[in-house]
């Protein structure tokens, strides 16, 4: 159960971590093609 709810957590914290490094590539290729 503990094993259960510490891979929940750690899986929770990829997934937002992924989402935030995919966000800010989005935002700096955005920047990019402003500059270009």
């Amino acid at each position: 159960m503990i094993a259960a709810l510490i891979l929940m957590n750690v899986l929770m914290k990829v997934i937002i971590h992924a989402l935030i490094m995919v966000h800010a590539s989005m935002m700096l290729d955005h920047i990019i093609v402003n500059a270009a």
